[in-house]
């Protein structure tokens, strides 16, 4: 539970900064993400909710090629706002299961590590709990833990999916150009 309430508030964030940007409406946002979102709750995958994305994106935000063609897909690849969240949260259950203390430096590792890596994170369900493995080794928290939490992690991936998902049709509508559509040229 804190797990998701902490990919939650982000995830509510990203429409706070829809409102505050004003690039596009609230609601319009919201239409054009649902899809997308809808299919990464049930695939648990961002690459799986690229079409749905790109099609909110083009026939809801009318974004440009740009965002849709290049700033979806290099997000839906690479950029995963979850990772920090996440990779800290099961740093700390992985301490406490095991009674083992967790100082400051290591959870700053553990996060730095989660941040740096999520680049190279499987666009596949709970891909990138592999990628802890090396890190729990390098500050000595026991690696059995990675396999406890992929068993536990089809709720909370539900949840990671979603905040990456509504962070990369975001970073879409961010980085589009602001003319008006038919101004554009491509």
């Amino acid at each position: 539970l804190v797990l998701i309430t902490l990919l939650l508030v982000p995830t509510i964030a990203m429409y706070v900064i829809i409102a505050l940007t004003r690039r596009v409406s609230v609601r319009d946002f919201a239409r054009a993400a649902l899809p997308a979102q809808v299919v990464g709750i049930g695939s648990r995958s961002s690459l799986a909710s690229l079409p749905a994305m790109v099609k909110g994106a083009t026939d809801v935000l009318t974004l440009p090629t740009t965002a849709t063609g290049f700033v979806l897909p290099l997000c839906a690849s690479v950029f995963k706002l979850n990772s920090g969240i996440y990779w800290a949260v099961g740093a700390f259950f992985t301490a406490k299961l095991y009674g083992l203390p967790l100082t400051d430096s290591q959870l700053a590792v553990v996060a730095l590590a989660g941040v740096v890596l999520s680049f190279s994170t499987p666009g596949i369900p709970s891909g990138g709990q592999l990628l802890q493995v090396p890190v729990y080794t390098a500050i000595g928290l026991p690696v059995e833990a990675v396999g406890i939490m992929i068993a536990l992690d089809t709720l909370p991936d539900m949840f990671k999916t979603l905040l990456n998902v509504t962070s990369d049709m975001l970073v879409a509508v961010v980085t589009a150009p602001t003319a008006p559509r038919d101004e554009l040229v491509c």
